[in-house]
């Protein structure tokens, strides 16, 4: 009878053990396992498609361009409605801080535009940034559903990269080229010359920019780094993200993908430190104060002089953002029609900075609702403890965040538009989506410590077991 009791604990210490273990990596919400194979949500899996349709299919409804994923947000609108009406969809801060700054923008626009341009430039607004949004804030349930993207945005991502091989090595975009004979549609190229650099061209694949292709593809940096789990599988992905970006040839998207990594050695080295946000913070300030006392050029001219491609149109995006200061000073509540905007004779119309772009339209309103939807979204997902949560949270957690910064430090350098626009709030959506399935996750892990400590506090020494009784 000793020896079966002496088998049998081993055997309930192990259930328990397997049980904790099952109550750390469920989801709160819907009480399964975290590491089923969720299939991606049928909208986000078609708007995910629509990435691989050129800008070249499309076709002209009066003024307006339509394009394929313009028409995908207008037939989901009922249905996205339908879903942030639910019950269960309830309201956070960000979500109104990016309503707010629709609706700005859409008032600022109609003071500004005529009435025709108006309703073209709002209801374009509405789609590729509202709609947009909420798709990625209504639609994922779980942290399977967001898991979920990972495959399809890299099989994305791998087939651009095939397409923008020959490309850069033959100077030709047989793809864009061909469907724009097809349509009518032009391509939108560069000036001829400009888009060749170190004997290649700069590829764009699908997209209708070689900086947007660029851009899309580094989202897969922070992604994959954390969010896939094998090592030599992770490593074969990183270098087709790796080729895609360097084949894009441009300082936008690789300064995108070398922060990424930046911050994600750093979090590596640092993960043993006590307050490592803090004391990063402040190495990361030393750093700039050093660069800008000790050299001529500063920050800026480190990046124009060592990161940039061309030195003449990094130049020019330092003139962009002093104009533009200029121009929402002037017009600092409703902005103004940022293709008026005033500018040094030899500088073009177009407006190479998203920031920039924002504050022009909506003014300095619009552009604190924008940088607040994302800095409220920031701020509540790193507030939660990691303690809290499982390492496969965390994991998300830190992609999502490094990816996020790493575009808000490129939307100083270039502006989102095209399909990237739609696909950059979509991202922002899925992070605020992912923040009350965090939340309800850390409340409930909270309960569960808070109620097992009482117990430990009046656990009594463990006496063993009587002796059987001998015949």
């Amino acid at each position: 009878m000793r020896a079966q009791a002496g088998a049998a604990a081993p055997a309930d210490m192990r259930e328990a053990s397997d049980r904790v273990m099952q109550i750390a990596t469920v989801d709160n919400r819907r009480r399964v396992p975290l590491r089923t194979r969720a299939k991606v949500p049928a909208l986000v899996a078609a708007f995910l498609f629509l990435m691989m349709i050129p800008h070249t299919i499309a076709f002209y409804a009066g003024p307006v361009l339509v394009t394929s994923y313009r028409l995908f947000m207008i037939l989901i609108v009922p249905v996205l409605i339908v879903k942030v009406m639910a019950p269960d969809m309830k309201f956070h801060k960000s979500d109104w801080l990016l309503v707010g700054f629709s609706g700005w923008a859409c008032l600022c626009i109609f003071l500004n535009y005529p009435f025709s341009a108006a309703i073209e430039r709002a209801g374009q607004l509405l789609l590729e940034v509202t709609c947009a949004y909420f798709l990625g804030r209504a639609c994922f349930k779980s942290l399977d559903d967001i898991y979920s993207i990972l495959n399809p945005l890299f099989i994305i991502v791998l087939l651009a990269f095939v397409i923008a091989i020959p490309e850069a090595i033959s100077h030709r975009k047989p793809l864009i080229e061909y469907t724009s004979q097809l349509t009518g549609i032009a391509p939108g190229y560069y000036y001829d010359g400009t888009d060749v650099r170190m004997g290649l061209r700069r590829a764009q694949a699908f997209f209708e920019n070689t900086i947007l292709f660029g851009l899309f593809s580094a989202t897969l940096v922070s992604l994959i780094w954390y969010m896939e789990r094998r090592p030599g599988v992770r490593i074969g992905k990183l270098l087709v993200v790796i080729g895609a970006v360097l084949l894009s040839i441009s300082t936008t998207p690789i300064i995108s993908m070398m922060t990424q990594f930046v911050m994600i050695a750093i979090e590596t080295a640092t993960r043993r430190i006590k307050k490592r946000l803090v004391n990063t913070v402040v190495i990361v300030a030393i750093f700039a104060l050093a660069v800008n006392t000790f050299t001529k050029s500063g920050i800026i001219g480190l990046v124009i002089n060592y990161l940039a491609f061309n030195r003449a149109s990094s130049y020019n995006r330092i003139l962009i953002w002093d104009y533009g200061l200029i121009n929402i000073s002037a017009h600092p509540i409703f902005g103004m029609v940022p293709e008026y905007w005033v500018r040094a004779p030899w500088m073009k119309v177009s407006i190479d900075n998203f920031w920039i772009y924002n504050g022009l339209l909506s003014g300095y309103v619009g552009w604190a609702l924008t940088a607040l939807t994302l800095i409220v979204t920031l701020w509540q997902f790193l507030a939660i403890p990691k303690q809290l949560i499982t390492p496969r949270h965390q994991n998300f957690r830190l992609a999502w965040t490094f990816i996020m910064l790493s575009f808000a430090l490129c939307g100083f350098c270039g502006t989102f538009y095209g399909k990237f626009q739609p696909f950059y709030y979509f991202l922002v959506g899925m992070g605020a989506a992912a923040v009350p399935m965090y939340q309800r996750f850390a409340a409930e892990r909270k309960k569960e410590v808070e109620g097992e400590q009482p117990a430990r506090g009046r656990q009594q020494p463990r006496r063993r077991p009587p002796l059987p009784a001998t015949a």
